[in-house]
């Protein structure tokens, strides 16, 4: 070992090499002297040998980057890939959301106008049919509507309403077939607008014959209160009325006849269980020999006013006529009502 030692120091000025088991080029080879680990002089080793192992061991350096730098690449694409897969994920996910939200909104919007087309049909189906029940309507027809005590005992039955007048929007003007009661115009001197009558047929009779629901579809019509035309007697301020009784005028127009004018007391307006405080229709204001037809009152004032217009027994319209506190005329109330909302 010490001659191995004495041999490496004369090398000091020489280029050396590792050994690395390379053959010795000087005709020296290795041996247990030396290991693959030592350095020898550059001119021991066979040049055309170490030219060739460093150019491999340079190709093996470089193919080494390469795979170290290829794998960096894979690593970063991968984690590339990795987020990407991520955010597609993510994506799909925000995409399914909003899509079953749109598609929530959708079949929500698409089931409210299935709703609505649904009531529209069927309100449109409701007017066609109430306004083919309309059109089958004429003057002088009757409808039925309301009810009120009929028989002598009180018991009630539906009221017949004579059609008088249609107008263009099938509104009709109709009045009771039966004079339904018995109640006095007034107390005292009166015109239409403050009458005792007035009210009964707006609070009592109105609430006494119709529901609620029938109620609401009476049309509250402007009452024209024209003075007397035979005697000058004013007929007060106009009104606005769902119950009231015919004018002279109106008697005079929607009624062919003195005969069509003719109407006949029910037997609860007869009776003693009338509204009038027990008192009925009078037998004096009751023709015997015209099958029982009675007077009626009229809205307009008659020659003053401490009397009412009137229509007689007879059906004669009588514009001189009654007193007002007279107990024993009948009532035979008049509305206006669309026929469609029948």
């Amino acid at each position: 070992m010490a001659d191995k030692e004495e041999e490496k120091s004369e090398w000091n000025e020489e280029i050396l090499v590792p050994l690395d088991g390379l053959d010795l080029g000087n005709g020296k080879k290795e041996d247990d002297n030396y290991d693959s680990g030592d350095l020898v002089p550059l001119d021991w080793v066979d040049p055309e040998e170490y030219r060739k192992l460093k150019e491999e061991r340079d190709r093996l350096l470089q193919e080494k980057e390469k795979l170290e730098t290829e794998i960096k690449t894979m690593r970063d694409q991968n984690a590339r890939l990795a987020a990407e897969k991520l955010w597609l994920k993510a994506e799909k996910e925000r995409i399914r959301q909003e899509y079953e939200e749109k598609l929530r909104a959708t079949q929500a919007k698409l089931s409210e106008a299935e709703q609505t087309l649904k009531k529209q049909q069927e309100q449109s189906y409701q007017e066609t049919s109430r306004q083919t029940t309309a059109q089958q309507y004429n003057v002088g027809d009757k409808i039925t509507f309301g009810s009120y005590p009929f028989y002598e005992d009180g018991r009630e039955k539906p009221i017949d309403w004579i059609i008088l007048d249609i107008d263009a929007d099938n509104n009709a003007l109709v009045i009771s077939d039966y004079c339904l009661d018995n109640v006095i115009y007034n107390e005292y001197d009166i015109t239409w607008e403050k009458s005792t009558i007035r009210m009964w047929l707006n609070s009592t009779f109105i609430n006494d014959a119709f529901t609620d629901e029938q109620r609401s579809r009476i049309i509250e019509s402007r009452i024209e209160n024209n003075d007397n035309a035979d005697y000058g007697t004013s007929g007060g301020n106009d009104t606005y009325d769902k119950l009231f009784l015919l004018s002279i005028e109106d008697a005079n127009w929607y009624f062919d006849s003195d005969k069509d004018r003719i109407a006949y007391p029910t037997p609860y307006a007869k009776s003693e269980k009338s509204v009038n405080e027990n008192l009925s229709v009078s037998s004096s204001y009751v023709s015997k020999d015209r099958g029982g037809s009675c007077f009626w009152w009229l809205r307009s004032p008659g020659k003053d006013h401490y009397y009412a217009a009137s229509v007689d027994d007879d059906g004669n319209v009588e514009s001189y006529d009654t007193f007002v506190f007279f107990d024993d005329l009948a009532v035979r109330p008049a509305f206006k009502i669309n026929l469609n909302n029948l």
